[in-house]
């Protein structure tokens, strides 16, 4: 039997081929019950889509990359799930690649972004410090969007947090909790995203007229007993590193505790702690949105970042 083709399925139909492909994607511009009707056809006649030659005339398919450090912080594996539910929306898919951290794992996912393939891609570069692999991409407009870690030497749009907000109102609801000294943790050699936390806090402490220390390690003859303390970081982890040699000290000490998106069990040596949470969902959104305007042909008018606020501040209370 021969392979059903296209126009066998566009006769069949007495529509032309464009309809058929149109409508076996779904595409908005048709009617509803013209694009079921012709998908009943095709499913009749056991049409298989020649996924090869589409691509080739194309030149993309219908699919977009999503890079990511990991898949085990929030922001990464959150983003992630959102994301694929919006590209399911445009009709896309979401292809997900994880670049572990590690340079050359990373160019070598641009290398493959380079072969084609694919539509365009939202990238999370924390941690990879030289991004040239992406030189190719971007020498060809290849559609592309930094998530959450603005690159510092590539041009291009970046949807991230509002993040030096976020960390002036962590300074503010530690201050409403009575706290008048704080220790910011927040590591500036690892991305710019500490460094716009470590802007908007120290910035807000400086308005304030309030002072801080720095929590590498500097700060050993400085007295954290004595008036209520915050200590602000961007994860529990770096919180926890931080306070665990200290707590026996930081517990004669009314401590309260400021970091983002998330705190698991009890907020010991602190009393307190307050959580800013990102809003994944309307970054994913935002990111699969400024791509698809990409795809379409609008130019994104050089480098800028999209600052989505906080989804909420919330706290908890140590029960000790």
């Amino acid at each position: 039997m021969a392979k059903i083709t296209l126009y066998d399925v566009a006769l069949e139909c007495d529509v032309n081929a464009s309809t058929v492909s149109r409508a076996l994607r779904n595409d908005p511009r048709l009617r509803p019950d013209t694009c079921r009707r012709i998908q009943e056809v095709a499913a009749r006649m056991q049409y298989q889509p020649n996924l090869a030659a589409r691509f080739l005339v194309q030149g993309r398919a219908e699919i977009l990359w999503f890079i990511v450090p990991s898949l085990g912080v929030m922001v990464d594996w959150k983003a992630a799930e959102f994301a694929s539910r919006r590209a399911a929306m445009h009709g896309y898919d979401l292809s997900i690649a994880v670049h572990h951290k590690d340079q050359e794992t990373f160019d070598r996912t641009a290398a493959r972004m380079s072969q084609g393939l694919s539509a365009g891609a939202i990238v999370n570069p924390r941690h990879i410090h030289d991004l040239s692999a992406l030189a190719p991409l971007k020498k060809r407009e290849f559609p592309l969007i930094f998530l959450d870690v603005p690159p510092e030497d590539v041009q291009g749009v970046t949807v991230t947090s509002a993040n030096e907000e976020a960390a002036r109102e962590l300074v503010r609801h530690c201050v409403e909790a009575g706290a008048s000294r704080f220790v910011l943790l927040f590591r500036t050699e690892d991305n710019p995203v500490e460094k716009m936390r470590l802007k908007g806090a120290s910035e807000e402490l400086s308005a304030r007229g309030l002072g801080w220390i720095g929590g590498s390690g500097g700060e050993e003859n400085v007295d954290l007993r004595g008036e209520p303390l915050a200590i602000l970081g961007s994860s529990q982890y770096d919180v926890r590193e931080y306070t665990r040699p200290r707590a026996p000290v930081l517990r004669e000490s009314e401590t309260l505790v400021g970091c983002f998106d998330e705190w698991q069990g009890e907020p010991y040596p602190a009393r307190r702690v307050i959580v800013a949470e990102q809003d994944y969902r309307t970054i994913a959104d935002t990111a699969v949105d400024e791509l698809f305007n990409m795809i379409g042909g609008q130019k994104n008018g050089g480098s800028h970042q999209v600052r989505i606020p906080m989804a909420r501040y919330h706290s908890c209370a140590s029960c000790c």
